[in-house]
């Protein structure tokens, strides 16, 4: 149950993402915020049924890669667009290890 789960909502949010690209509604830059958000939807959605959301939660990553990886990209558009989804993640995972480290400093002394 979990695996269709999984395949399930990634098949359609891959096809959501499709749909909007083709509408001008979405920005490439916002691939990252789609894969966060299907990531946590997906493992409080299984979390809360009761099955095995880390292969849920694959199976969706395996399916919304499978349904988007299908459009055209450009060469030189795609290389500039990897290196800001990179800057992106960095930042995400860096702000978090900066705001531990200020609470951690005796401000005190």
């Amino acid at each position: 149950m979990a695996a269709a789960l999984g395949l399930l909502i990634g098949y359609g949010t891959g096809k959501v993402l499709k749909w909007a690209r083709a509408k001008g509604t979405t920005e490439h830059t916002s691939i990252l915020a789609v894969t966060l958000a299907l990531t946590l939807s997906v493992l409080g959605i299984v979390e809360t049924l009761g099955l095995d959301s880390v292969l849920a939660v694959f199976l969706a990553g395996l399916a919304f890669n499978a349904t988007v990886s299908g459009e055209p990209q450009e060469s030189g558009d795609f290389l500039e667009r990897k290196g800001q989804v990179q800057e992106v993640a960095a930042r995400f995972f860096d702000l978090p290890i900066f705001v531990l480290l200020g609470m951690a400093l005796p401000w005190e002394g």
